[in-house]
This record gives C-alpha cells, structure tokens and sequence, in this order.
C-alpha cells in the first residue's frame, strides 16, 4: 500500500506543478489573448500537457517554481522528504528530541552531554504504517479511478474498432478525387481511405500509422464538392499537426489527473484552441480568399447535427460541443489573414521561453539531499467563366450547380444523360472539378435523390467522363473500388450484359448480407457510370439507359434542382438566374462607400434572413451578398452582408411586435428588440445590437446592428458589426441604389 502512496504523492506533485504552470498560462492568455495567434495559444496548452505528462524534469535557475522557495519545499517534501520519524515515536522515547536506539549496545544521549553507560530496555516500536490511513484512502480512491478511466479508455477504443468494422469504404470516384486533391494541396503523400456509414453524426480521422477518415452517409450525398473539400482539408489538417497523437496524449494525461479539475479546464481549452489552429491551418494552405465559403461549409454541417446527442466520444471522455465553439471559430475565419498561422520569431521565443520556465523544477541549493531518481473552400485558381461575356465574381475549382445547362457550359464536357429515371428521385445537383489551367472537366457527376417530405430517402450517382484509357481503365478502377470498401475482401463478380441495346459491364460485389452493384459502359469517348443505386431493380437501369440524349432545352428544363440550400454565384450568368429565384430584380451594388467591394454572393434561403414561419416559408429564396474591405486593412471593421428578399409583411410585422427573430444554430429562434428610423427619408428599423446565435454566443463575440427597411415588393436587410462607421450612409446608398442592370453589369 505504501507503493500506491508514494506514486499517489508522486501525483500530487506532478498536478500542482502543473496547475501553477496551466494558471500561468491562462493568465498569459487573458491578458495577451489579441496578441496571440491560436497555433501560439495551442502551443501554449502543449506545454501544460507536457508538465502533466512526464515524470522527470531537469533543475534550472529560470524556473518559475524558484519564485516560491517554500512552495518548492513543500514540493519535495511531499515527493522525495523521508518520513517524519518523530511524528511516529511515542514522547516518552524521545531524549532531547532525538529518537533513542532500540539497540542494547548504543549508547544514549543525556542533557547533559554525558555518556550513560547502562544498557536501555526499551520497548519495541508498533510495526505502524508508514503513511496515515486518509492518506492511504485518498491514495486508492485515485488510483482506482485512473485505472477505471485507462479501462474505459481502452475498452471504447475496442468498441469503436468493432462498430468501424461496419463501414464501408467510399468507392465513388467524384469523392476520392475531391480527397486526392485535398491530400495534393496539404501535401498528404500517405495513402488514406474514406468511410462512411451511419454509426456517427460527425466526420473524423483516426490512426496514428494508418490514417482513416469517416465521413457522415448523409454529408457524401448532400454537401457540394467545395464543401466536401473543406471537409476533408479540416481532416488533413489535424493528421498534418499530428492532433491525432495528441488527442491519444490527452486521453492518457485526463485519466491519470482526473481528480484536478483544473486539468479538466485545460485540456477543454486545448481541444478548443485545437480546432481554432486546425482552421487557421486549413485556411493558410486554402488562402485568405476561402475564408467566408469555409466558414459557411461549418455552418451548413452544424445545422445538420441534433442540438442534443447521446453518441459517446473517445477523445477526453465526452464529446466537443460544436454550437458552443461555433462563434469562436466564425470569429477567427472572419479575421483571418494569410500568414497569421506561421510562427513568427518572436512567437517561437515566446514559446520556449514558457518551456523553459515551466518544463524545469527549482534549481536545489547546495549540499542537497533531494534525491536525483524521480518517480496540434475550394481550391481557388484562376478559372475561365462558361462564356466570353460572363464576369468572374467568385472563383473556385470545384463547382457545383443546381441546373445542368449551366454545368454543361463551364464544364465543356459533352455527354448523354438519363431522361428517364426511377420513380421518385430527381436531379439534386451537378459537381466537378476544373484541373487549374484547363479550361475544361474531365469528369461530370451528377447526384439524384428520393425525398419524401424534405427527406432524402435514396441516393445514386451518374457520371460522365473523359477518362483516359477508356472503359477498360474505368472497369479497373471500380473492381480496385470495391476492393477497398471494406477491410475483408468481397465477393467481386463481373459480367458482361446487353441492356437496351448497349453492352454494359455489371460489376457485382458482395460482403456479408450487404450488395452493391455497379453499371460501366462507353459511348464514342465517355464512359458513363451508375452506382448506388441499390432500391431499384435491372429494369430500372433498363429504361434509364435505353433513354440517354444528349441534354437539350426540354431536358435542362428536367435537370433543375430547387432543394440545394445554397447557390453559389460565380459569374454574372448566375446572377442572371437570381430574378426568377426570389420573384424580383435585385439591387447589386459591385462597391459600398467605405471601399467595401463584394466578396461573395449566394442565393440561399430565409434561415439566413430572419426565423422561417413554417417549412414553406423557409424554402424561400433571397440574394445573400457579402462586402468587405478592398486592402483587408481593418480587422476590426469586419464584413457588411446585405440580403433582400420578396417582403411578406415582414416590415409590418416588425412595426408591430417590435423585435425580429433569427434563426439561432440550435434551430430555435432569438428575438432582438427593434426600433424606428428615418434614413434618408425612407422609413426603416435598426436593431438593437445582438450576436449571431444570441444566448449561444460567446461574451467575446462580435456585436451586430442590423437595419431593415421595404422597398416595393422586396425587404431589404443590412447587417454591419457594431463598431462599423458609415452604416447610416451605406443603408443610405443602398436605399437609393437601383435595380442593377444585369445584363450589363
């Protein structure tokens, strides 16, 4: 028991030398926050780890715990002292304050300084312990709950090990390049697989040798290309900054120190200024520029995870709560400026320094007996636009567009497409990636869904492309495909079958209970591929291939998908389409006074505006534009995002309750109180200023002010930081702007 002791008081040691240095650091941190970038405030909690991680450091005269001579007595004495002998032998033994000998032949030391030469018959001393009993308690309390939680630490790991063995690999081409991509611009040259599967809400990455990421069944049928990119690059990044092998260093460092809440707060704070240098990261290799379409690809996956979940997390014991660190992330994207991730000189300083000062015990004086023995959007390029005419306004590589005549256009690839397809599912959505430099794609997927009253039900996939060594090369790639879905190996049957007229390879593979087939054939130069879909029968596949055309007007009219939440506008063509969505002509200005130019515009719907009235009211369409400074020189300044939308007596609603709801991250609505203005003559409503998610919010985050005000058919909404000047003078100008001239603009 003593051995439990002693390690127990070995702990104590360890977790109040840390606790001193994880205070130093949250007080560093309070003070110089807006001096640090978060990959210095991370590197700061590594330091901490680090402290409640190993059990010997080396003396130094820099340490912090030389400030306090007696707290480093206190510390060696609870660690390395020996036992107070006095405190464990009866007064009446005791002469002089020294402990006689329990031996006949030693002589014993009187007042006086004399020798007495007779033999003393003392007693024998109880075989007692040689630490108190509490202490003994408290002792075996600690170790049985750092050995329960190392328990739960490794029986979940097995349990995850056991649901994982339930994935299924992704095969689908248009994913794998969109990774392929990813690990080419994060210079990944590690091969790692994709999953998916239903057991979890969240993508992640584990493997320390073998890196694997899961994505989410539902976030590889809906997100766009560009969101899956921003996905996996999140991904990359945290299997770049080695997160993974801390994430396993933290789990083990929790469990030892679970009695120390002040442990608990740190390693929350670590995991959180975790993900904030994650996004830096990301946002570093990606550019500036991505900042904004990154930042909405989180805030369309937060939507889609339940404001409660009961799914258990391996890293630390419980799970991050996202809508919690959302306003911290937007802030961090929102500000975020290129170089900002690098480690500056004095950063690195600064960070050693800390080291130095905190990964040292206090330097012992001379003649000391202390022994020495101590128990971490889209690739943008400059791309053509899908005619001469056609202004670039937001530029990226992957595309995806909610019509195919527009696809076709920028894409440059001639292909036949399905007019026939199985009952129920429609067109959703058309993605591809433009190679930088090529004008043209060589690969069009096109994504269908069954819904059922806004539920996708069913999902496949068709694609067209121009693939170098033809069929052959294609038939190879999907049996290599199916190969990789699962860890064991399938059953692959390929066959050669005539559908319609047309020879078609049938690829079928079977693992366990589970089917999947694949269809490949080649007309003139493309290979057309059809995958997933698993609820349809061979006639099904039948009759789509016996109706392939080529599109024409009346076949665009089919290939239009009014489900996709938002619709990016990359060129003046896609703002053409903008009237017909919202129902009138919208006003776009190319630059607001302040030197605020458009950064990027959508056609989104009414969840980004104010709170839905009912499912049909949140379908509704609206032009979501955001501005921002030409030199990105005022950080503080922030964003200007101008919205309108067809007015359903929204204004007069207004008037009446006095307040607006939003749409807070949680789906719930917030009210935010209301008053009346007169701005330049016209009529409008300036809010009192709020946060983004309201209660859910963070203290620090940034305030908005937003005015709303009609104009004919349409409300009209500008949302400033509250600390931007001008609002009144840009509302001004946006009142008195006109109807943009799309054709020319």
């Amino acid at each position: 028991m003593d051995g439990v002791v002693k390690l127990f008081l070995w702990y104590l040691d360890s977790t109040a030398a840390a606790s001193a240095v994880a205070l130093l650091v949250l007080a560093i941190q309070a003070v110089f926050r807006r001096y640090l970038s978060v990959r210095v405030r991370h590197a700061m909690w590594m330091v901490v780890l680090l402290r409640l991680l190993l059990p010997v450091f080396p003396d130094s005269q820099v340490s912090i715990f030389n400030a306090g001579a007696l707290l480093a007595d206190v510390k060696h004495a609870m660690t390395f002292g020996e036992p107070q002998v006095n405190s464990l032998i009866p007064q009446e033994l005791m002469v002089n304050g020294t402990a006689k000998s329990d031996s006949a032949d030693a002589p014993a030391v009187r007042t006086d300084g004399e020798t007495e030469s007779s033999k003393l018959n003392l007693p024998a001393l109880p075989n007692k312990p040689e630490h108190p009993a509490a202490l003994q308690a408290i002792a075996a309390l600690w170790l049985g709950g750092a050995g329960f939680m190392l328990l739960y630490l490794a029986g979940y790991t097995l349990h995850l090990r056991r649901k994982r063995a339930s994935l299924r690999m992704v095969a689908d081409t248009r994913i794998l390049a969109i990774l392929d991509a990813c690990r080419d611009k994060f210079n990944v040259a590690a091969p790692i697989r994709l999953y998916t599967g239903t057991p979890w809400n969240s993508p992640y990455i584990w493997g320390l040798t073998r890196p694997r990421i899961y994505v989410p069944e539902a976030i590889c049928k809906e997100l766009s290309a560009e969101q899956l990119f921003h996905i996996f690059s999140h991904e990359l990044a945290h299997y770049k900054r080695r997160d993974i092998a801390w994430n396993a260093i933290g789990g083990v460092v929790l469990a030892v120190h679970w009695l120390n809440p002040l442990v608990w707060l740190c390693i929350g704070r670590m995991k959180a200024d975790r993900e904030l240098a994650c996004d830096a990261y990301v946002l570093e290799v990606l550019g500036e520029a991505e900042a904004v379409p990154y930042g909405l690809t989180i805030l369309e996956f937060l939507k889609r995870i339940p404001a409660r979940r009961n799914d258990a997390h391996l890293i630390y014991f419980f799970g991050s709560d996202p809508f919690r660190q959302f306003s911290q992330r937007m802030k961090m994207i929102q500000t975020f400026k290129k170089g900002s991730y690098k480690l500056s000189a004095a950063a690195i300083v600064c960070v050693a320094l800390l080291s130095m000062a905190t990964l040292t015990d206090a330097a012992r004086p001379a003649g000391s007996s202390v022994p020495e023995a101590r128990l971490e959007a889209g690739v943008t390029s400059i791309m053509p636009s899908d005619t001469a005419t056609d202004r670039v306004l937001y530029n990226s590589a992957f595309r995806n567009y909610n019509n195919l005549e527009k696809a076709v256009k920028v894409a440059g690839l001639k292909f036949k497409v399905p007019t026939e397809l199985p009952a129920g599912y429609s067109f959703s959505e058309a993605s591809f990636q433009l190679q930088q430099g090529e004008a043209n794609a060589r690969q069009m997927t096109l994504l269908f869904n069954d819904r059922n009253n806004g539920q996708i039900e069913g999902s496949f996939f068709f694609t067209a492309s121009a693939k170098e060594g033809g069929l052959e090369a294609a038939v190879a790639e999907a049996e290599q495909n199916e190969k990789k879905r699962a860890e064991s190996e399938p059953t692959i049957r390929k066959e050669l079958v005539d559908i319609a007229g047309q020879k078609v390879t049938k690829i079928t593979s079977e693992l366990r209970k589970a089917r999947h087939i694949v269809y490949l054939w080649q007309e003139q130069d493309i290979v057309y591929v059809i995958r997933d879909l698993r609820a349809a029968g061979e006639q099904t596949v039948v009759r789509m291939i016996a109706s392939m055309a080529f599109p024409d007007p009346g076949i665009y009219t089919q290939y239009v998908s009014d489900d996709m939440l938002n619709v990016m506008i990359y060129d003046t063509g896609d703002l053409r389409q903008v009237p017909k969505a919202i129902g009138f002509a919208p006003k776009f200005p190319l630059e607001l006074p302040g030197s605020y130019k458009v950064q990027y515009a959508m056609n989104t719907q009414k969840v980004n505006f104010s709170y839905p009235t009912d499912a049909a009211d949140q379908k509704t369409r609206l032009l979501y534009t955001v501005y921002r400074k030409a030199d990105n020189a005022e950080e503080k300044a922030g964003g200007i995002t101008v919205m309108q939308i067809k007015d359903n007596r929204m204004t007069e609603d207004i008037q009446a309750k006095g307040f607006v709801g939003f749409f807070r991250i949680d789906g719930k609505q917030f009210e935010v109180k209301t008053a009346p203005v007169t701005i330049g003559g016209v009529a409008a409503f300036k809010t009192e200023p709020y946060k983004i998610d309201g209660a859910l919010s963070s203290p620090n985050e940034r305030d908005l002010v937003s005015y709303f005000w009609k104009e004919n058919v349409a409300c009209f909404q500008a949302v400033f930081p509250a600390n931007v000047e001008q609002q009144e003078q840009i509302v001004a100008f946006l009142m008195k702007e006109k109807a943009a001239d799309l054709e020319r603009l």
